[in-house]
């Protein structure tokens, strides 16, 4: 009797929204390549196969998203230190991540600085830009960590310790897939 109560509580708070969705419709570009947008998948299904079936991704490739690209190149907010993520910029679309490809100017903008990628996230509907610089990716394998980084970045996990694939530098062999510290930070921000 115990269980089915205790059951049915964590049932109602699931269904009360106190934890977020793990469901996500995910649009990429048509800018990229078709081999980049097999990379970029690649990156995406690495989340999925190392959450084993706790997160789902909708996937779609498309333009719905690429006006991202300049929309802050007007604004008088273009100024953005480091870190900080306007929800002008996101989807409004609930869980919804596009990843993008832009230039290195606007990335820079977008970043706060030369940087690869971004991600900018809106904690509101728990949606996502990426951003990322292909004249700084050099290679598919530098292209499948910079989108799987991000991509942990828009399921609002931060920066993570060295060896992880969220560790912020690009340094030695690439990080493929989510480390244990990965799927364990995920955990804590995602229940």
């Amino acid at each position: 009797m115990n269980k089915i109560i205790a059951s049915a509580f964590a049932l109602s708070l699931v269904a009360c929204g106190s934890r977020p969705s793990n469901h996500f419709h995910v649009i990429i570009s048509s800018e990229f390549s078709a081999d980049e947008q097999i990379v970029i998948n690649d990156a995406l299904d690495s989340w999925e196969i190392a959450l084993h079936g706790e997160l789902t991704l909708e996937r779609s490739v498309g333009s719905e998203c690429d006006h991202f690209q300049n929309d802050m190149v007007n604004d008088p907010r273009q100024q953005l230190a480091k870190g900080v993520m306007y929800s002008d910029y996101v989807p409004r679309e609930e869980h919804t991540v596009c990843i993008i490809k832009d230039s290195g100017a606007n990335v820079d903008m977008h970043c706060g600085g030369a940087r690869t990628a971004c991600t900018h996230r809106d904690y509101s509907n728990d949606s996502s830009v990426e951003h990322i610089d292909m004249s700084r990716v050099n290679n598919p394998l530098v292209l499948q960590q910079v989108v799987a980084h991000e991509t942990g970045h828009a399921w609002a996990i931060g920066h993570l310790q060295k060896g992880s694939l969220m560790y912020p530098h690009l340094i030695g062999a690439p990080v493929l897939v989510p480390t244990q510290v990965d799927i364990d930070e995920w955990h804590n921000v995602r229940r």
